[in-house]
């Protein structure tokens, strides 16, 4: 069997490219950079299963629904649903086997749900929460759930905690993001004279951030041998 992880962007990617062995010493895997969104990481999924891929993992950061969860903490999730769709539930033992080598980073083992756009504010991600029962949201999980699904395939998302329940994301720091996950400096800081506030936030978000990467990090060093 072929494992393919599927990212949101490259810098994510690049935590498992810099490690060198397969998963759990045993199994080949391949990396897909999609980009951030549902359409892209069900375009991804589609091709490796094409390639011949029969587990699927998505891999990234996320936000948190979770009041108990802060930034840096890891979740697994063989959950993942959205507020019209019915739980997506995966129970295959390479799933429980990867999850119990992630063991050390003390993860969280919950739900994980997917929207169309990024979830911004305390409010919506309590509302979020309540109707979906969920833990952590992302942009792609769920798509690359449906197509593991629908063709009988097993599927894992990891994801550390980038933003708590609490925080809310300053909207110069989404202005500043292209198409490909990736910040555009100039425009960030164009947005930040418009809003000079923000600072606060932005400079706490890019910390926040920084912790997500450094668990992802040590998540690669265990699963990668």
């Amino acid at each position: 069997m072929k494992i393919g992880i599927i990212v949101a962007m490259a810098y994510e990617a690049k935590i498992l490219e810099d490690e060198i062995g397969q998963l759990l010493g045993e199994i080949p895997f391949t990396v897909r950079v999609s980009s951030p969104g549902l359409k892209y990481a069900k375009k991804a999924a589609e091709q490796l299963l094409s390639e011949g891929h029969g587990f699927f993992i998505s891999w990234g950061v996320s936000g948190g629904l979770n009041p108990s969860l802060k930034p840096g903490r890891l979740l697994i999730s063989q959950q993942v649903t959205t507020v019209s769709d019915q739980a997506l539930e995966f129970t295959g033992n390479l799933g429980k086997r990867i999850s119990n080598e992630l063991k050390p980073l003390n993860p969280v083992l919950g739900r994980i749900t997917s929207t169309e756009k990024p979830v911004v504010s305390p409010v919506e991600k309590s509302k979020l929460r309540n109707a979906s029962n969920a833990d952590a949201v992302d942009m792609e999980s769920i798509a690359i759930a449906k197509i593991a699904k629908k063709n009988n395939c097993d599927f894992l998302s990891i994801r550390s905690i980038v933003d708590s329940a609490n925080f809310e994301i300053p909207s110069s720091a989404l202005a500043g993001m292209d198409s490909q996950g990736n910040q555009a400096m100039f425009t960030v800081l164009k947005q930040l004279a418009y809003r000079p506030r923000e600072l606060k936030s932005l400079v706490e978000l890019s910390f926040h951030f920084r912790k997500a990467l450094k668990t992802l990090s040590s998540s690669a060093k265990l699963l990668i041998k």
